[in-house]
């Protein structure tokens, strides 16, 4: 008798019965609950014009007028069961989806501060504050006689003193045949602070700004090593007319009024729910960073 049963039960047929009883008794509690009152459901032209284009970008050509059908039946189709799986409330445990929600909600305040169209006077401003973010670099045209730390040891600093001293007291001496081979050049013309730093290291730029124009002065350190200086020219930094940096300046505008309201946004949200976090005994330092909290049981 339990092994009829058991074949039995193997049977599709009754499995099929199974799955369509299920159904059936979904749809008499939820589903007719559903229907009762159907949502309205409105296909935009904006909509149809992305179905659209969406089509042409990846077949590259426009969508016949029975392939958008297809299209717009497939976004009706995906809506309708977008709503009945929100209603059934299938969204809620899911990660992925819950965090793409959240990723839109934000992109809703980033939209709005994308939006903002700043006058001339408020950019001025912003530029006014933020000074050092938008000024040109010092720049510093020089020459370099470099000796090399490494090839002689304890004798470099007494090397790059002789050098300077025959650098100073000819003014026609061939500076570019004093020295030891250098992989760098050995003039820069123009060199912002950031390439000095790059190729000479953090200090290097520093010290070069002290250095007197017109005259050889050192040894100054590198990353490499030594070197003699003569500074023929230098440029203070200069904070340009917002006409040439206004595209930057408002790029940097915009994120800067992103940051704010979506903070805004965060403080509004927040407000509309009471939160509790239950900490676990070993995550309790933490509680103090994100408000009223309270320990959970132990």
């Amino acid at each position: 008798m339990r092994t009829k049963l058991t074949e039995f039960l193997r049977e599709p047929l009754v499995h099929f019965l199974a799955i369509g009883a299920g159904f059936f008794v979904f749809w008499h509690y939820v589903g007719s609950s559903l229907s009762a009152q159907p949502d309205r459901i409105l296909i935009t032209p904006g909509q149809v014009e992305r179905l659209a284009q969406s089509w042409s970008k990846t077949r590259l050509r426009p969508p016949t007028a029975e392939e958008l059908a297809a299209l717009v039946e497939q976004e009706i189709d995906e809506e309708i069961l977008y709503r009945e799986a929100v209603a059934l409330g299938l969204d809620r445990d899911d990660v992925v989806i819950r965090r793409r929600l959240a990723v839109k909600m934000e992109f809703l305040s980033d939209d709005l501060a994308a939006a903002a169209n700043p006058t001339d006077e408020q950019l001025q401003s912003y530029l006014n504050e933020h000074v050092a973010k938008f000024s040109d670099e010092p720049l510093t045209t020089f020459v370099q006689v470099y000796v090399d730390r490494s090839k002689r040891g304890s004798g470099a600093a007494g090397e790059a003193q002789r050098l300077l001293a025959l650098l100073s007291a000819k003014a026609d001496v061939d500076w570019q045949a004093l020295g030891d081979p250098f992989p760098l050049p050995r003039e820069y013309k123009d060199a912002p602070q950031t390439d000095l730093t790059r190729d000479l290291g953090r200090e290097f730029p520093k010290k070069l700004a002290a250095l007197p124009v017109g005259g050889w002065s050192g040894p100054v350190e590198s990353t490499y090593g030594l070197h003699l200086v003569l500074v023929r020219k230098r440029t203070a930094a200069r904070t340009p007319p917002l006409k040439e940096v206004r595209k930057a300046v408002l790029h940097a505008w915009q994120a800067e009024q992103r940051q704010e309201l979506s903070a805004r946004f965060r403080a509004v949200r927040r407000g509309r729910y009471a939160v509790t976090v239950q900490w676990p005994d070993w995550a309790a330092e933490a509680a103090p960073h994100i408000g009223e909290t309270k320990k959970g049981p132990r």
